[in-house]
């Protein structure tokens, strides 16, 4: 609820700020990269000129070696993806070929079944047929 004269209220939260340690607390690295990628963010500093905050320069060579690391981390894991979904292909076909034989070996077993239900047939009629 806005307070007196469109003032916020004394009790809304202030934005949480992003520091490195915040970083660190919440992610988690899946690979060497990513360690790289927290470790940047822990101890990148950014030169600071006298008039007008950050030396351009400075923070542009710092975007570019952070979009490298993240370039990295993006082709790390793309390789982790693809080696892992070629053990499935992999181990997918394999059940699909163990399944095929047992199919096949099955079907084999039931046309033998049925030529013995065939036979035990014939033997019945000619059986009753004698009596």
């Amino acid at each position: 609820m806005a307070g007196k004269y469109g003032q916020k209220p004394s009790t809304a939260s202030k934005k949480a700020t992003v520091t490195p340690e915040t970083i660190a607390d919440e992610a988690t690295p899946l690979n060497h990269v990513e360690n790289q990628i927290l470790t940047w963010f822990q101890t990148v500093r950014f030169r600071k000129i006298t008039f007008g905050g950050l030396d351009e320069a400075d923070l542009w060579k710092k975007m570019s070696d952070l979009y490298d690391l993240f370039h990295q981390a993006i082709s790390a894991e793309r390789a982790r993806y693809e080696g892992q979904l070629q053990s499935y292909a992999k181990s997918t076909t394999e059940k699909v070929n163990s399944l095929e034989a047992e199919n096949e070996s099955l079907r084999q077993q039931l046309g033998e079944l049925y030529q013995a239900y065939l036979t035990q047939q014939e033997a019945l009629r000619r059986m009753q047929g004698g009596e």
